[in-house]
């Protein structure tokens, strides 16, 4: 795979992705990719420095002859989402990346791809080794912990950066230049679980799980109509507890507040003259969400097995219906649409994560709006909800949205480019997601901002792929960029 990667153009850019793949990065693991960009500016002679907090900032010089050109700083986080199919064998903080090339298509096998933001990542490297691109002074900054809540950006102290024109490299589509975002807040829900014998004549422990489910990002894809597996199994066990005696030891799914929830599973104890009833009412609703589903998870799975041995404890009935009709009612998906950006999700929130740590029950949810009151509206409902289920909801700080300024300068210079390159303006949007741009434009007031990428879909989920086509052409746009925007 090396080998046939290398051949690729940029090379430079290439051979920096493939040495990404192999060092583990996923968010909060960052240091050792940290270390690896640190090297490489020593390697290249090139002035770096590192924050409290772990970011890093690499400044190169201009060229000859363009000194005068103005300072332009290219963004990218250094920490990947960490996702793998539950038959995936790999270890996300010692095993390297296993590469699939099929076609013009690169991918993973069986987890996430790093493509977000590994090329970003590796073109900021590129750009340092790189002595043939005429440019003005540029600086590289490597944020880290982006995805589990742009923590890296929020650092950043005021002294960091001395450009006033700044490229984000974490876009997703060659030819679309984002200059707008969402806000996001955390919302996350506690409750001490009581835990008793179960009291079922002939109990049998079933183990459900829900799986097959597409996922994806949380906010660019939470207006493709996906399923939520949390949801999915609260409907589930919604139904059963209403129509038969159980009770519940566990339940638990989900990844990362970012990502929709691809699987979900429980253990519950029903008596054994209700396993025929149990397996009909599977059926039903599995067969419910492949058709209501059917055009984007058309392929879950509801899967019971049989736990030999019963559990030694259960939770309490009053929690147990509690927590059942809360996860069932729980908000989750597009709450609603932009009345002035055709096709933009203005407010959503995402059931993200439920686990159980020693006697603790976590809830973990996101929400997102480009309107800070809203987003602040939905958190309140979120722990409304929290509240009527007895636990305890407390809502993080959030991030700032990104408003969007489509006169700027260097948008027109990113039309200019685009059309040079690829025949077209271009595309210019805001999106449904966190950028660290919001952040970075708070922390350094007149900021000018433009988020690019080359072509990769299926983000923050093992069907993560990059079209290979594209990222030649992105580093071409970019080049051009950097020398046009610093005039």
């Amino acid at each position: 795979m090396q080998s046939t990667l290398l051949k690729l153009k940029p090379e430079l850019l290439w051979k920096y992705f493939f040495e990404i793949t192999k060092i583990p990065h996923g968010s909060g693991n960052e240091a050792p990719l940290a270390e690896y960009v640190i090297k490489a500016a020593k390697d290249n002679g090139l002035a770096y420095k590192q924050d409290d907090v772990g970011n890093v900032v690499v400044s190169k010089p201009a060229s000859a002859g363009m000194e005068k050109n103005k300072t332009v700083i290219l963004q990218s986080h250094m920490d990947m989402v960490c996702e793998k199919n539950k038959n995936t064998v790999h270890d996300f903080l010692k095993d390297p990346l296993k590469l699939k090339l099929e076609g013009n298509i690169l991918s993973a096998e069986g987890t996430t791809l790093g493509a977000d933001n590994g090329i970003g990542v590796a073109t900021q490297l590129a750009l340092m080794e790189d002595k043939t691109i005429k440019h003005g002074p540029i600086e590289l900054l490597f944020t880290v912990d982006e995805e589990r809540g742009l923590t890296g950006a929020k650092g950043i102290p005021a002294n960091f950066l001395t450009g006033k024109i700044m490229i984000n490299l974490d876009s997703e589509k060659l030819g679309v230049y984002c200059i707008g975002c969402a806000g996001g807040q955390d919302t996350v829900g506690t409750l001490k679980l009581n835990y008793t014998k179960t009291n079922i004549e002939n109990p049998v422990l079933i183990k459900l799980e829900v799986k097959g489910l597409a996922g994806g990002h949380s906010g660019i894809d939470i207006d493709k109509g996906r399923a939520n597996a949390l949801k999915v199994l609260a409907r589930l066990l919604f139904r059963l507890n209403t129509v038969m005696k159980l009770d519940l030891a566990l339940i638990e799914g989900g990844s990362l507040r970012n990502v929709i929830p691809r699987e979900a599973s429980a253990q519950i104890v029903i008596p054994e003259t209700d396993m025929q009833n149990l397996e009909n009412i599977i059926k039903q609703t599995e067969k419910e969400v492949r058709i209501e589903y059917k055009s984007t998870d058309n392929q879950v799975n509801i899967e019971q097995t049989v736990v030999k041995d019963t559990p030694s404890k259960v939770i309490v009935s009053e929690q147990k219906n509690k927590i059942i009709n809360m996860l069932n009612s729980f908000l989750h998906g597009v709450l609603a649409m932009s009345p002035d950006i055709p096709g933009l999700v203005e407010t959503s929130t995402n059931l993200a994560v439920v686990k159980v740590e020693g006697d603790t029950m976590k809830i973990e949810t996101t929400q997102r709006s480009s309107i800070d009151s809203s987003k602040k509206a939905v958190s309140e409902s979120v722990r409304s909800s929290f509240a009527l289920a007895g636990f305890e909801g407390i809502a993080g700080n959030g991030y700032p949205g990104w408003a969007p300024n489509a006169k700027s300068k260097l948008v027109e210079v990113c039309k200019q480019i685009n059309k040079k390159h690829l025949k077209t303006e271009g595309v210019v949007e805001a999106i449904h997601a966190g950028l660290e741009c919001g952040l970075i434009g708070e922390k350094f007031p007149g900021m000018e901002m433009v988020s690019i990428g080359a072509t990769f879909w299926g983000v923050h989920s093992p069907d993560e792929q990059l079209d290979v086509d594209s990222v030649e052409p992105f580093w071409n746009l970019l080049t051009d960029l950097i020398v046009e925007a610093g005039k």
